[in-house]
């Protein structure tokens, strides 16, 4: 891959604000898969989404705003964990990734995005492209949630008259790509 411009890394959990809002506790990244398997597009945020689940090397047109055309160039066949590379005429630039992955800390649910973003043709700001990014990624932890709660009754809510379970606060990185303290 060439170097990136720049990366970010968010690492989220879904957060039960109001009553009966799922908090995650409990999910689990197989169910999880389990969810994304019955129905991709009910769970990924972004319009174009495929019914089911990706294949690899499998071309998706997706629609976030812009032309946000990718590939599937790896997957995991247990784990819900894959890394899209974006297509020419990307926003992000062709060659950009972004690698989803979700695990579990004893607690809740958590997933992890990492992009490497290469300059694209709508020159995005960089400030602009994370908190979109953040508030888009945010969304599909929170419907994966309610999905697993929704279809598989794993439900970990607070009640009325609760005060909102606490997730914790969405750790964002700006590692320089090829600082190796992250894994990058």
């Amino acid at each position: 891959m060439s170097d990136a411009d720049f990366a970010y890394r968010f690492d989220l959990t879904a957060k039960a604000i109001n009553p009966g809002e799922s908090s995650g506790r409990g999910v689990t990244p197989a169910m999880v898969r389990k969810e994304l398997e019955k129905c991709f597009n009910c769970t990924f945020p972004i319009p174009g989404a495929p019914d089911s689940y990706p294949s690899l090397y499998e071309v998706l047109n997706l629609q976030a705003g812009f032309a946000a055309r990718v590939q599937l160039i790896e997957v995991d066949p247990r784990e819900p964990t894959w890394t899209f590379e974006a297509l020419p005429g990307h926003f992000d630039g062709p060659g950009s990734t972004i690698r989803f992955f979700f695990y579990d800390d004893g607690t809740r649910i958590h997933l992890v995005i990492e992009a490497k973003v290469i300059r694209g043709s709508k020159n995005l700001p960089d400030w602009y492209n994370k908190l979109t990014a953040q508030s888009m990624w945010q969304a599909f932890i929170q419907q994966a949630t309610f999905n697993v709660c929704a279809h598989q009754h794993i439900c970990s809510t607070n009640l009325p008259g609760d005060a909102p379970i606490d997730a914790p606060d969405t750790a964002a990185s700006d590692t320089p790509v090829g600082d190796n303290r992250n894994g990058g």
